[in-house]
This record gives C-alpha cells, structure tokens and sequence, in this order.
C-alpha cells in the first residue's frame, strides 16, 4: 500500500480519509487481498465472499456475508469472519455494531487479527475525539502487527499522542514506527513526523498575480484567528516549475499544522516547510 496520509491534504476531512485507509489497509494485511498471493483458511464460500466484497467496497454486503459466516463457524475462522464484519461496520459508520464485533477479538491468540481489531477501534475512539483512548489501542496493535501494518498503527497512535499535547510518547512511537516501515513512502511520512516542520498552504499558483490574489483574499481569517500572517513563497512543482505557495505558520509537528489549521474557515492544505 502506499502511504497512508498524504503530505498534501485538506486538512478538513483528512483525518477520517487516512483512518479508513489504515483500517482498509490492516485488513488487507492479514493477505485476505489477490495482491497477497494467498487467502487465510476460511470455512466456507461465505468468507470468502464476504472478503472479496470488502475488497471492492460493498460494505453492506460483506456485513451481511461476514455475519453469516460468523453464525456458522467457530476458532480462527469465525474470528477472520468477525473481523471482517467490524470492519464493514466500521466502513458504514456504524461504531457500536463495529465495536460489538471487534472487542472481544482483542483477546484472541491470532496476533493478526487482534492488532487489527485494535488498531480499527482505536481509529473509533480518534473519530469520537477520545485521543487517550486511541493512543492506548493503536500502541496495542502496533506491537501486535508486523512491518507495514505495525508502523501505519504506531504512526496513528503517534499522532494520538500529539493532539493530547504528549511530544515525547508520540517521539517514542514514530521511532518504533520507523523501524517497523517497509514501504518508502510510509517511511518518509514517519521520518517528517520526527523531523519535520510543516506550514499551512492556501495554495501553490502557476503566477505570482494569482497568489497575490489569494494571500489578499484569505490573509484576515489568518489574523482574526490569531495565526500568522500568511505570505508568497517561491517553490516548484514535481517537474521543476516555478510555483508561489501561499502559507502561513511554522510548526513542530503536522497534527500543530492542522490544529491551526482547523481555526480557519478557508480551505487549506498541510505542507513540509521545505517543500
């Protein structure tokens, strides 16, 4: 998979896109996908037919098709079926039906599918602002996963740890994160967690006219909000070319960015400082 929170994204909605990212990406994890090469056991058709709903996003249906394999199955297989079903209703927005089938495969002796009930509860309690809570159940289940899975919830549980105003726990968990990342790009994100600064972007314009008129359009919400005024700086795009990125603010941190972020009723985006 690749990385789980973009460095350029809205910082409204960013956080509820990343966590369903993250709880799609752990379920794959346990290689339920084709792209894994193999399938876990499963008892019957039915599980299988409920992961490969999952995959293609009918969440209802795979609900429907993972409770019915849960009914009439028992050990690991009515676990993965369980699993599956928890993460749909995590999909659906449903937390407490989510919770009711997750909860009890904390305990299990799978640490596959423990760390991934976990890992989607604790992106529950983030959802419902519970950041205590969301920090203890994404740690839990970046011990529990492996490589990639095990990084991504320690990345979360970082990030938990920063909205609570806790630099040094979260330091400690983008670390562990870091030893545990495979993929390169989820490795990058990690090490600006560590050793990033990030701003606030209104936006990156081919013409020096054009952020002018945006910095001119925007600048009094920064100041009404108590943030830093925003200016023009000259930076490139992917190819080279000159842009002039409007931004405001130096942060320690992408969770300081976008709470200040969140003061503002402007569209805008979270940025490395050195972009």
């Amino acid at each position: 998979m690749t990385d789980l929170q973009p460095r350029h994204v809205p910082a409204a909605g960013r956080q509820n896109a990343a966590r369903l990212l993250l709880a799609a990406t752990l379920l794959l994890g346990i290689c339920l996908a084709p792209a894994c090469g193999t399938r876990p056991p499963v008892a019957s058709d039915a599980s299988s037919r409920a992961t490969d709903l999952y995959i293609a996003k009918r969440y209802t249906e795979a609900l429907a098709a993972a409770e019915r394999e849960a009914a009439t199955s028992s050990g690991i297989e009515r676990e993965r079926a369980a699993l599956i079903a928890g993460q749909s209703a995590y999909a659906l927005k449903r937390e407490p039906e989510a919770d009711r089938w997750l909860s009890p495969l904390r305990t299990s002796t799978n640490d596959e599918i423990a760390g991934n009930a976990s890992a989607t509860l604790g992106l529950i309690a983030a959802d419902q602002k519970r950041d205590g809570t969301a920090a203890a159940l994404l740690g839990e289940a970046s011990r529990k996963l492996k490589g990639d899975d095990a990084a991504r919830a320690g990345l979360f549980a970082g990030d938990a740890f920063e909205r609570l105003g806790n630099r040094p726990q979260a330091v400690g968990l983008y670390q562990k994160a870091l030893t545990d990342a495979r993929d390169a790009a989820l490795k990058q994100t990690i090490q600006e967690r560590l050793t990033g600064r990030f701003t606030i972007q209104i936006g990156a314009f081919s013409t020096r006219a054009a952020a002018e008129r945006a910095l001119g359009q925007n600048a009094r919400a920064f100041t009404r909000a108590g943030l830093p005024t925003p200016a023009i700086v000259q930076t490139t795009d992917a190819a080279g070319r000159p842009l002039f990125a409007v931004r405001a603010g130096d942060y320690p941190s992408a969770i300081a960015a976008q709470v200040a972020a969140a003061k503002v009723s402007v569209k805008t985006t979270v940025v490395s400082s050195k972009r």
